[in-house]
């Protein structure tokens, strides 16, 4: 059983300035990600070190999984399924 029981938040805004690009969705919200969660690792850090039980260090995180672009192409692949010998496909919807 871990010695600290701990609900955090962090907010933060995050603006892309720099030419256009098609990832840029995707760089704000990765490297904005990062940013925020090293800060929280950092604070939680600080505040654990002067606690009766140590310092917590949380794990290092990678936020590629979150990219914008790839949720939206994982919810939008089509894999055709197969049963008793028919191929089911799943039915687009919208554009």
């Amino acid at each position: 059983m871990a010695p600290y029981t701990l609900n955090v938040s962090i907010m933060g805004t995050f603006e892309y300035v720099g030419p256009d690009r098609a990832d840029s969705t995707d760089l704000i919200v990765v490297n904005g990600l990062s940013i925020l969660y090293s800060s929280l690792r950092e604070t939680v850090m600080m505040l654990t070190a002067r606690m009766m039980h140590g310092v917590l260090c949380l794990p290092g995180a990678n936020f590629m999984d979150h990219a914008p672009s790839r949720n939206a192409a994982d919810s939008h692949q089509e894999t055709p399924k197969k049963k008793r010998g028919k191929t089911l496909a799943r039915k687009k919807t919208g554009s």
